[in-house]
């Protein structure tokens, strides 16, 4: 293979790997689930529809951020995670998420959960079972077939069952995988039976 990229000027993503092997070509994604979709909208994508024949043009839109952020000095383009929210005069904002962690623990973590500086996480700001399901039936729309359930630790959320099993009523879901550390997990062997044949 002959390297081609490594790197890029770029936060998150920096460590994009491009390459080609003959006649193929070889990209390297970075391991961080964000940079690996800040990378693919950027670099993917476009490519993609470039060898399709497709004039391919990312939509655009610009609102404020619904809180003040401070860049840290650096000589990489940012991008930041976000979602759509108010600001104090209830006007259409972004707000940025940034911390990576997760409220919903049955165990300390010193990352998820660290003692001292951890914001409690609003409930209203949680996704709802139905919310979950709507970015489920999303990704299978646009071919995505493998979903996995995180958190914090998923099993502490009550009814995490009725879930998973809507869930696998999704047409063109294919496998639905969750990441525990199973201190939740149902002590019924028919009930882990049941989860085990969907999960």
């Amino acid at each position: 293979m002959r390297q081609i990229l490594h790197k890029v000027c770029l936060k998150p993503g920096k460590p994009l790997y491009f390459d080609r092997l003959e006649k193929q070509v070889v990209f390297g994604f970075p391991g961080n689930p964000v940079s690996n979709f800040v990378c693919f909208e950027l670099f993917i994508r476009p490519y993609l529809y470039q060898c399709m024949g497709i004039d391919y043009r990312a939509q655009e839109f610009m609102i404020p951020m619904a809180q003040e952020y401070t860049r840290k000095e650096t000589d990489r383009e940012e991008y930041l995670c976000a979602r759509p929210g108010k600001d104090q005069d209830g006007q259409l904002a972004a707000e940025t998420l940034t911390h990576r962690g997760s409220s919903m623990q049955n165990l300390r973590c010193q990352y998820c959960m660290p003692e001292e500086g951890f914001p409690a996480l609003d409930p209203s700001k949680i996704f709802s079972f139905e919310q979950i399901l709507a970015v489920a039936k999303g990704a299978v729309s646009i071919g995505i077939f493998k979903y996995r359930l995180t958190g914090g630790e998923p099993l502490v959320r009550p009814n995490v069952p009725d879930l998973v099993g809507r869930m696998n009523e999704i047409e063109g879901m294919k496998i639905i995988a969750m990441t525990t550390n199973r201190f939740c997990w149902p002590p019924c062997q028919e009930t882990q039976r049941q989860w085990s044949a969907i999960c």
